[in-house]
């Protein structure tokens, strides 16, 4: 709409004026509804119409400007919009896929749709175009299911495919793009594809060396490698590192026949492949194959390996003497497939520099077959005198290790040899085992020694007491006793010390003597086991056996205690021992202090719970001093013949009385012999109580802690007629 009669209109794309035909036509509506710029004598035509070609514009965003101007060409308005420029487009990458592992060439296929009739496909790897072209093709099936997109009319061909050669192109992954490009050279669309280059279809096997198998210094490597790259190459890995072989390749059939794939017969005349590898600097050990699959570009294809043990075949032995003074002759022999292994000498595990002769022992290369043979073992033998001086007395263990060439262990052997410099012998003749010390301790005997000015060291529970040994001459010991250097090194043999224990707690008390050089060997000891009582009561135990006693002269008689037996077995009144009443009457009515004790014929824990009531219900209302005892022995052969209860059930019998006995209030323990004490009840769970220990002899040798101790059976006192049995109690109760 104008005041200016037949104004004309220009168009302009990008600020470039097209040359288009622009037809004016008539518009009521327009000039109905718009009052001004002129009326209808200048604004006969207001409408226009024209049809820009803009074919030859780039994709994208663009400027149209509408110009209204005179006749004469003058502008008088205009008017400005953006549109864009934009053909509808779909495409797909049929091949390959992502990540495709390929061999020398990648074959790409797709199809696209397009508005544009002129679109053209490009591929390019790693942002370079392939100049090849790429061929079109009808997809009636593409067709069919798009609808869109220019249709037919401009997509006769909506299909396309190249193979692109990739021989050239490294090898690994590489960027594939397919490009969608307009005919004015804009990219419609685009997709990106991983491909990755190189990879021939391979498997590579290890035949030898068998797994674990131990090697010495050669490896032996066989096996079979099948590509499609006939040019395929084998590479060998040990521990990581390439190793520098000849690699030989043969013809395998077998395999051939066996594998299908992998290229097959095509590709690998020659699937074979051996080598020997120098592993002479490897160390001992476990160590890693790799064979690897090369192809003809250097690219890794595939991969197989084996562990492998180096390990040189050795045998060591060892001679010692059986006694070492201050030196010992070390020899043996060795036979190993290290031709270059060297000996070591190891004294407490601390190696020892000494000369070390090889020597021919043709005994051992006749006897001995393996290990290298002859032909690596020209001196099997070694021998070294190695110093033992400054070692202390006592064991001491040699070591000889075979040192291979890689400087390893590769085999070793260990002995112990007693060291002792200078030979002695001590002799204790007091105390006696177990023997009993109420306020004085005499300890008394005598030694010999190889060497002058040795000394005697005297502890008691490992109280050092030293200080009280006096030394004397022995002129017995010196006519008797003619080695250990004689009287030119013994001039005073004997010993003597004197010990006071009067204020030494009553109980067991080991006596320990050690003869020492004067350079601080101990070369003998000697141990005794005292107790140690200042109390010793003496004492009876009695039964019907003894009959009816007369009480008065038993006490008269100096006895000062008895144990009275209540009964035997189980809660039986009919096993309840008939003089049992009147002993313990007795005692009472005379203040000799008194125990108890019931034979067992227990042979479980209930029997054990039935022995303690019958003795609780005999003790009620009685008090007897020295407790109550559980006697355990088998005199009559019951239990033999009822089937020796366990060693454990004959504890768990006497702990089961005792138990009983102790929580009604009284003081209890159990009565057995020596041997029993020993064999039978020897378990920390009786700590818990009283031990009576039975030995008729001079002492007692039970090493454990007892109360009371059953010297004879035989003994006699005034008022009992015949024999009976006599005890000493150590403890005053």
């Amino acid at each position: 709409m104008s005041e200016c009669p037949n104004a004309d209109i220009k168009i302009y794309i990008d600020d470039i004026e097209q040359k288009a035909i622009v037809r004016r036509y008539k518009r009521d509506d327009v000039l109905n509804a718009i009052k001004g710029y002129g009326d209808r004598t200048t604004n006969i035509l207001p409408g226009y119409i024209s049809s820009v070609d803009i074919s030859k514009l780039k994709i994208g965003e663009h400027t149209l400007k509408i110009e209204t101007t005179t006749k004469a060409g003058k502008a008088l308005k205009s008017q400005i919009v953006k549109f864009s420029k934009k053909y509808d487009t779909m495409f797909c990458v049929d091949s390959p896929s992502n990540s495709k592992e390929i061999e020398n060439s990648v074959y790409i296929q797709g199809w696209l749709m397009s508005e544009d009739k002129g679109a053209t496909v490009e591929v390019y790897i790693n942002g370079n175009k392939i100049n090849d072209n790429v061929i079109r093709t009808k997809r009636d099936d593409v067709l069919s299911a798009v609808s869109g997109y220019g249709g037919k009319s401009t997509n006769s061909e909506p299909g396309y495919y190249i193979t692109v050669d990739t021989e050239n192109i490294q090898d690994g992954k590489n960027e594939l793009e397919v490009r969608i490009v307009s005919k004015t050279g804009d990219i419609l669309e685009s997709a990106k594809r991983t491909i990755i280059n190189g990879v021939y279809e391979s498997g590579v096997y290890i035949d030898l060396p068998y797994t674990n198998k131990q090697e010495s210094d050669v490896l032996p490597i066989q096996g079979w490698l099948m590509s499609r790259d006939s040019n395929a190459t084998v590479k060998i890995y040990i521990d990581g590192q390439e190793m520098q072989a000849d690699i030989g390749r043969t013809r395998r059939q077998d395999v051939l026949d066996a594998i299908n794939k992998y290229g097959g017969k095509e590709t690998n005349s020659n699937a074979g492949y051996n080598t020997i590898v120098d592993i002479s600097n490897l160390k001992t050990g476990v160590h890693t194959l790799e064979v690897r699959a090369v192809s003809h570009k250097g690219t890794e294809q595939s991969k197989v390996s084996k562990n492998f043990v180096k390990k040189y075949e050795t045998k060591i032995e060892l001679d010692l003497p059986q006694k070492v003074k201050t030196s010992v002759d070390v020899q043996g022999w060795v036979m190993s497939e290290d031709n270059g292994a060297n000996v070591e000498i190891y004294l407490d595990d601390k190696k020892v520099e000494t000369k070390i002769e090889r020597t021919i022992r043709q005994d051992i290369l006749d006897e001995i077959d393996g290990y290298g043979g002859k032909d690596t073992n020209v001196t099997p033998g070694y021998n070294a005198i190695v110093d033992t001086s400054n070692l202390k007395d006592g064991n001491h263990k040699i070591t000889v290790k075979v040192i291979s060439k890689t400087n390893e262990v590769i085999g070793q052997v260990s002995k112990n040899m007693n060291v002792r410099k200078y030979d002695g012998i001590l002799n204790i003749d007091s105390p006696t085992s177990t023997q009993i010390a109420n306020s004085k301790l005499e300890v008394y005997g005598w030694e010999m020694s190889e060497i002058a000015d040795s000394r005697i060291e005297l502890y008691v529970n490992n109280q050092n007491y030293t200080s009280a040994i006096s030394r004397s001459e022995r002129p017995d010991v010196i006519s008797a006793i003619t080695e250990y250097g004689g009287e030119d090194v013994n001039a005073t043999p004997g010993f003597y010390a004197q010990i006071d224990t009067s204020s030494f707690e009553p109980g067991n008390y080991n006596v320990t003597l050690k003869l020492i050089t004067k350079y601080g060997d101990v070369i003998a000891t000697g141990t005794r086991k005292v107790l140690v009582y200042h109390n010793q009561f003496r004492g009876i135990d009695v039964s019907y056996a003894n009959g009816e006693i007369d009480w008065e002269k038993v006490k008269a008689s100096g006895i000062e205690f008895a144990i009275i037996r209540c009964g035997y077995g189980k809660d039986d009144v009919s096993q309840d021992d008939k003089y049992f009443s009147r002993n313990i009457s007795e005692c009472e009515r005379l203040g000799i202090p008194y125990g108890i004790y019931l034979y067992s014929y227990a042979l479980d824990v209930n029997g054990a719970v039935s022995e303690a009531n019958h003795v609780l219900r005999l003790v009620k209302g009685h008090s007897p001093k020295y407790g109550i005892f559980i006697d355990m022995e088998d005199a009559d052969g019951y239990k033999a013949k009822n089937g020796m209860p366990s060693n454990q059930t004959l504890v768990d019998i006497c702990d089961t009385f005792c138990n009983i006995i102790k929580s009604n209030g009284y003081r209890t323990g159990v009565y057995a012999s020596l041997y029993w004490w020993n064999n039978q009840l020897n378990d920390a769970k009786l700590n818990n109580y009283d031990r009576w220990v039975a030995q008729w002899n001079t002492h007692c040798d039970y090493v454990g802690e007892f109360v009371m101790w059953q010297y004879t059976s035989n003994g006699s006192v005034s008022g009992i007629n015949g024999r009976v049995d006599m005890n000493i109690c150590y403890k005053k109760y």
